[in-house]
């Protein structure tokens, strides 16, 4: 049996070298020649840029003077500009985790730190996965999840924060399940043991030095590593779950809404198990793992608790209030009122049970039938045999995961995400599948019992040699995994769109357009533009708008002044142009004029004033002393 479960790590961790290796080198053949990766899309942009300044100056954020002359303009998506300061919007966790790894490692590595994370998370997954069935399950686990397609896609666009956030998950409930394993339930201590089962006349006999040496002993037996060493493993395994988990959370906080009542339900099924002290060296680990991002969100955002999204931040004051109300004002009409407007806080954007139901048909059961299909019949035969023979952890884990993909389906399936152009289209590239992983996760070991126990049951003729039944099932289970990974990689690489070849061509084509807009302006110049920040930002700084806009005339009348602005946007004739020139600009004293076309339909244009006049330029206001321009970022990334 060791040898079996020996040689299944072999395979699992080849399984996850050779994953490693495919991602990153899909990130390579990728990226366009040159220093500065191009993502593709502003999120990622926005977190390999402060990753990048995170690991050479330890900030989260960066001060540009000209936030401050555009009135927090000059900030692409996915950024704020609070006075000057440019600051992420999104979760810091990822920023932290890589950029302090890049502080060491050196800056060229931050691309391929999810490609090996996520091969890490295959071989965590297998042992996790062993915790609740057998060897042979987990090992088909680690497979359908090394080739699943959105865990490759996500770990080529390295940059979103799923797949770590993923990874640091599975390995916080693999070592709570592990220091939940450990536990000696015979051999539990109880300091006050001594006394309730001590051996005295139940008259008034009572032994005060005798009480005291047994005490005595169960607390050297308690502080000895020796005599039970499983004890303190379960210990360091508490404190680490917690730290691994709260690593988590800073990744995605939004997901503490199932995570936390998930971590609710595993302790109330092993609440006497696991005990007090590792549930607060648990709690340990995990304030531990908060504190970095609530010290940089004191320092950004003015509140431990509050982050870059406006909306989440008024959800926290709400939730905060409501549990106030709930202690000054306690009755069951109020007690009702409070729940309602706690179920709007929680579903911000809305509860839409239809449209849920159908993001889950097409993102989950249409775009994955073999994952899905063999998941719920693997459930579905689960579930009965827990009536018959009820195992615990069985149980935890059906209802665990049934309650958070509830949740996931009906939170996320309410928004309406349109990552493609075209909204009619289910892709790869929209983030429910994204968001969703967690479920997809969950159905792999369902999936993968299921193949095993019906290749089992299809091959236990006996009119089949005994010794062959194991082979034909297996051959069975191997022809079933082929059939998955190859339609898996197609459907990742070609299946849409969105697949990574073609988004690699789309990116090549885009860089061409990029660096014509690059050469063609001041490393100091402002290109205002609608969708293109990610391509430009942080070597130029961008202005996210449709130009002309009555608002941002008189910002742009004002910009001018200090740094060159250009445009960037389709192609404008000549009729256009004039209106442009003569109505809309002239009031205010500035022209546009065409400067270099870029693509088949796209125009780079010049912003000037009418009558240049020297308006005594404040000299501080150059970009060389801007700390935008001071991260240089190609020669840290060619130098390291």
């Amino acid at each position: 049996m060791n040898m079996k479960k020996n040689l299944s790590l072999l395979i699992v961790c080849l399984l996850a070298l050779g994953f490693f290796l495919l991602t990153s080198l899909t990130i390579i053949a990728n990226q366009p020649e040159g220093a500065y990766y191009l993502w593709s899309s502003p999120d990622e942009s926005a977190n390999y840029y402060f990753t990048l300044n995170y690991a050479i100056s330890g900030e989260l954020s960066v001060f540009d003077r000209a936030g401050v002359v555009s009135q927090g303009w000059t900030s692409p998506r996915s950024l704020r500009n609070d006075m000057g300061f440019l600051k992420p919007v999104s979760f810091p966790g990822i920023i932290l985790v890589y950029g302090s790894i890049a502080s060491f490692l050196g800056l060229a590595f931050i691309p391929f730190l999810t490609p090996l994370f996520a091969a890490f998370g295959i071989i965590i997954f297998y042992f996790l996965v062993r915790r609740f069935f057998r060897d042979m399950v987990a090992l088909w686990s680690a497979f359908l999840l090394a080739f699943f397609p959105v865990y490759i896609y996500y770990s080529v666009r390295a940059m979103f924060h799923n797949v770590l956030f993923i990874v640091l998950l599975l390995a916080g409930l693999y070592l709570l399940s592990s220091a939940i394993s450990k536990i000696n339930k015979k051999k539990k201590v109880d300091l006050l043991e001594s006394i309730k089962n001590r051996d005295v006349d139940t008259k008034i006999k009572f032994d005060f030095k005798e009480v005291l040496a047994k005490l005595n002993k169960k607390i050297v037996k308690f502080l000895s590593i020796g005599d039970d060493t499983n004890r303190w493993l379960s210990f360091i395994s508490s404190f680490f779950a917690g730290v691994f988990i709260g690593l988590a959370l800073i990744t995605r906080t939004s997901e503490a809404l199932w995570l936390l009542p998930l971590l609710f339900l595993i302790w109330l099924f092993y609440a006497h198990r696991f005990g007090l002290i590792r549930l607060l060296l648990f709690l340990a680990g995990l304030f531990l793992a908060w504190l970095p991002a609530a010290y940089y969100n004191q320092i950004l955002y003015g509140s431990y608790f509050y982050g870059g999204y406006n909306e989440l931040n008024s959800s926290i004051d709400e939730i905060s209030q409501i549990g106030t109300d709930l202690v000054l004002g306690f009755n069951l009409s109020y007690l009702q009122g409070l729940l309602n407007k706690l179920e709007t806080i929680i579903f911000y954007f809305g509860f839409k049970p239809l449209q849920s139901l159908e993001m889950f048909q097409a993102y989950i059961i249409k775009m994955f039938p073999l994952i899905f299909w063999s998941g719920a019949f693997g459930f579905i035969i689960l579930m009965i045999r827990s009536f018959k023979r009820p195992k615990k952890k069985i149980i935890l884990y059906l209802l665990g995961g049934l309650l958070i993909s509830a949740f996931l389906i009906f939170y996320y399936g309410s928004w309406k995400f349109n990552d493609n152009p075209d909204v009619t289209r289910a892709t790869i590239g929209n983030s429910y599948t994204r968001y969703w992983l967690p479920i997809y996760l969950w159905l792999m070991p369902l999936s993968a019992w299921f193949l095993v126990r019906f290749s089992e049951a299809l091959f236990r003729s006996k009119k089949i040699v005994k010794k062959w039944r194991q082979n034909l099932a297996f051959i069975f289970q191997a022809i079933f995994i082929f059939i998955y990974l190859s339609g898996s990689l197609f459907f990742v690489f070609f299946g849409s769109e969105e697949g990574l070849i073609y988004s690699s061509y789309s990116k090549l084509k885009d860089k061409k357009t990029a660096d014509l807009v690059l050469n063609n302006t001041e490393k100091n110049a402002v290109i205002i533009n609608r969708y293109n920040d990610k391509y430009f930002f942080p070597q130029r700084r961008v202005i996210m708008a449709t130009f002309p806009d009555d608002d941002l005339t008189e910002i742009v009348s004002r910009i001018i002044d200090f740094y060159p602005l250009y445009y960037f946007y389709f192609r404008l004739g000549e009729v256009d142009l004039n209106y442009l020139n003569e109505r809309r600009l002239a009031p205010h004293n500035l022209k546009i004029t065409p400067l270099i076309m870029t693509g088949a339909d796209t125009y780079l244009y010049r912003l000037e004033k009418l009558n240049k006049v020297e308006d005594g330029v404040d000299e501080n206001l150059d970009t060389e002393d801007l700390n935008i321009e001071d991260l240089d970022i190609e020669g840290s990334i060619s130098t390291q």
